[in-house]
């Protein structure tokens, strides 16, 4: 069964020969495998057919001062996962930090947010907490299959004994069940909250908890530690730092959050990423 799961995930992804390498006359001869999942905000088309999203945008940028050729690949988190760990991408991101990816890849930090608490006002009948909406029976959750999306694994390995975790493809799908109701609750980051629901009135419809008690979501870049040499690690590696330190990072992150979350991206409060 797990093996029709991954082919299925797999017949979905997308393979294309991409624009992320801007420098035609490289020297660079190597042409690097770079996977993003295909979800917004981190990577979408408008409706001009350009591509956009943050991810999209700060992987382009890695791969432009990097100065080499690159193919794409775009799918689920499930396939993108499965397509790192089997040694078949050079550089998979933007994700959170991952044991399974761990044992293929070296994990660089571009930068933390805390993640919030998003539940439909409906499902209210006190002033919430985190702490009592994790304990209500009666509110159900919606994440990724096979990810974790901001949730903590114990949290997740709760829920599912509680038959209170409901799992979707993607980051659309999630907040699709929130909108018609087929879940209560997931927990979010400051970019997802902005494009599925800041960007529409669908925001009336729900309260927004920010969890400054847990430890800040770490999100950034796997780079194939079988693929890719030490040499080209530390390389890219010296190239995140720049873009965070730069100020790039905070002017990609400043299309697609809202203004009361830039500080989270300015290098002011990311000179320390990377470090712990």
């Amino acid at each position: 069964m797990l093996s029709l799961l991954v082919t299925l995930a797999f017949s979905f992804s997308v393979r294309a020969e991409g624009p992320l390498a801007l420098r035609p006359d490289t020297a660079c001869e190597k042409r690097y495998v770079v996977s993003f999942m295909n979800a917004a905000p981190g990577f979408f088309t408008d409706e001009k057919g350009n591509k956009q999203g943050s991810s999209f945008e700060i992987l382009q940028e890695v791969i432009r001062r990097l100065g080499c050729k690159v193919t794409e690949e775009t799918s689920s988190h499930f396939a993108s996962t499965e397509g790192f760990v089997r040694n078949r991408v050079d550089i998979f991101g933007i994700t959170n930090k991952s044991e399974k990816m761990n044992k293929t890849g070296e994990f660089v930090e571009m930068y933390r947010v805390p993640r919030s608490l998003v539940i439909r006002k409906d499902a209210l009948l006190t002033e919430p907490t985190i702490e009592s909406v994790l304990k209500n029976k009666k509110i159900n959750f919606v994440g990724i299959i096979g990810g974790l999306f901001f949730i903590k694994e114990s949290e997740k390995e709760k829920l599912f004994k509680e038959h209170r975790l409901r799992e979707v493809p993607g980051p659309s799908e999630i907040y699709t069940a929130l909108d018609e109701g087929r879940a209560q609750a997931t927990f979010s980051s400051p970019a997802f909250t902005a494009y599925y629901l800041g960007k529409s009135d669908k925001l009336k419809k729900f309260k927004v908890i920010p969890d400054h008690k847990s430890e800040w979501q770490s999100l950034g870049f796997y780079l194939s530690t079988n693929r890719l040499s030490k040499t080209e690690r530390e390389k890219i590696k010296g190239l995140i730092h720049g873009i965070r330190q730069d100020g790039t990072l905070l002017n990609i992150q400043k299309k697609y959050v809202q203004p009361e979350d830039f500080d989270y991206y300015h290098p002011e409060k990311t000179k320390d990423v990377g470090r712990l």
